[in-house]
């Protein structure tokens, strides 16, 4: 750990997340079946994990946008994006696995350094994945996209950890896995280590 922190340091964390991008990716490419078959329809593409990657986890805007700009109605959009959102829902209470070396490291930490997590994820989509998990027992607080205006790749998320800790840019570290949320912790003048994926 970096001795910059200092013992009143924070860590704040995106990666505990149990495998939530591949279950991302499922949702992605099977939610033709999922929805009727309308949503990829309407844009009129056969999603791969090079699409998520870009839509998702490099531009942080997800697909509806695509959707919009074929003139379907809002109102149309937002019910393709509820019943997205159920089936991912659905997806995430599926068993969900923590990944590897997850749990060591956030016990070693916990009692040296205060930690939070900073997650894209709507909260009830959160509190789903984390419902057996354990790891939040770990944790000071959560930011979810829900508690701002702006998701990753904007730094608000992490200003919005950064008021919730009460300490200073400096005393901070962020460690990230996808490159929205490298952006958006450096954004916020957070340091940041990321932990390769595959995606």
């Amino acid at each position: 750990m970096d001795r910059r922190l200092g013992r009143n340091g924070f860590v704040l964390f995106d990666s505990v997340r149990p495998h939530p991008q591949p279950t991302k990716v499922r949702v992605v490419i099977s939610a033709s079946a999922a929805i009727g078959g309308e949503f990829f329809h309407l844009l009129g593409i056969s999603p791969t994990e090079d699409d998520y990657r870009a839509l998702f986890l490099v531009q942080g805007r997800g697909a509806w946008h695509l959707v919009e700009a074929t003139g379907v109605p809002p109102s149309e959009v937002e019910a393709l994006r509820q019943r997205r959102n159920a089936r991912y829902a659905q997806l995430i209470a599926e068993a969900p696995r923590v990944l590897p070396g997850v749990r060591e490291v956030v016990s070693a930490l916990h009692g040296r350094y205060r930690m939070g997590v900073v997650t894209s994820s709507r909260r009830d989509h959160f509190e789903i994945i984390h419902r057996e998990t354990r790891l939040l027992d770990y944790f000071d607080f959560v930011v979810t996209a829900d508690d701002c205006a702006r998701t990753k790749p904007c730094p608000d998320p992490y200003v919005r950890a950064l008021e919730m800790s009460g300490v200073s840019r400096d005393a901070c570290l962020a460690v990230e896995d996808p490159e929205r949320g490298l952006e958006a912790a450096t954004g916020a003048g957070i340091r940041c280590v990321v932990v390769p994926s595959r995606l």
